[in-house]
């Protein structure tokens, strides 16, 4: 008999894929009577790999074998108290989702509902309550911002609620994961001059390149706004602007492109305001857009 195209099951010998696995070979091998004991047996030793494979290694394919063969995968994985906790691991293990993508609500969905299934084969049912909850813990904010908005004050939701939901909320991240990708292949495709007009004028000034600030090593935010960097006195502010190489008149960094912020408001300067000390000497570098303050003697 010539088997559908279909790919058979395979089981790699982890609990918590037997049940699935038993089903669907059953459905596609065993329960098919036309086909024979041995060519059950040869289809078996083909679905299984790693640890389950061996299990069955010593046994010849021959029509007595498949019933042993079998029997002796059911004794070996058919443990039921093994399955049950297995299954609830899973589900209280399920990852934790850093983002919104398709992939990853999809298969958060999939997962559970699978777990799900294989328990109440076992006869044990979870609290539709208790899940909503763990897979509410696995969700990014921004997505459980939104699912919380759907929701009445004194709600609570079902499992099925939150699967429909999360396929939705699949389908959105997936046509903005098209658009990005669309909007990425087209970039590439445009002269680099053409893209530059719809820059930002504000690109010029991009962030330092320590991830904190360069005074305080902490927050992220600008040094001039930083109160670790007030408290210095002004030269070792000038030093600390020298040795994170940023702009002394604005405090940024931007590639030695020609500062446009505005000067001392001081004395009108060519200078930041934090960075002023009286009877001071600009010394221009070949750079314009940065300037050492030293002061004079």
């Amino acid at each position: 008999m010539k088997l559908p195209d279909a790919p058979l099951p395979t089981f790699n010998g982890k609990y918590e894929n037997w049940l699935s696995f038993k089903n669907a070979f059953h459905d596609r091998i065993g329960s098919q009577a036309d086909l024979s004991d041995i060519d059950k047996l040869h289809y078996l030793k083909s679905a299984l790999t790693d640890d389950a494979a061996s299990k069955i290694n010593v046994l010849s394919v021959d029509g007595i074998n498949y019933a042993k063969a079998w029997s002796l995968l059911e004794r070996s994985y058919e443990v039921k108290r093994i399955l049950i906790s297995r299954h609830l691991s899973k589900i209280l293990n399920l990852p934790i989702l850093e983002r919104e993508s398709t992939s990853g609500l999809t298969k958060l969905a999939d997962d559970t509902q699978q777990h799900l299934a294989s328990l109440s084969a076992l006869g044990v049912s979870v609290g539709s309550e208790m899940v909503v909850h763990i897979l509410e813990t696995k969700l990014p904010k921004h997505t459980i911002d939104k699912w919380e908005i759907g929701l009445e004050r004194d709600e609570v939701p079902t499992l099925d609620q939150l699967y429909e939901f999360l396929y939705k909320t699949a389908v959105s991240a997936s046509k903005r994961e098209r658009a990005k990708s669309s909007d990425s292949e087209r970039n590439k495709s445009e002269p680099p001059i053409k893209r530059r007009k719809f820059q930002s004028a504000n690109q010029a000034f991009v962030a330092n390149t320590t991830p904190n600030c360069a005074a305080c090593k902490i927050k992220r935010h600008p040094i001039y706004l930083c109160d670790a960097f007030k408290k210095l006195t002004v030269q070792k502010r000038i030093d600390l602007v020298k040795k994170a190489r940023l702009c002394y008149i604005c405090l940024r960094s931007h590639n030695n492109k020609p500062c446009k912020f505005m000067n001392c408001t001081i004395c009108n300067k060519r200078h930041n305001s934090l960075l002023h000390i009286e009877n001071y000497t600009p010394i221009h570098k070949s750079d314009a857009t940065q300037s050492v303050i030293v002061k004079k003697d």
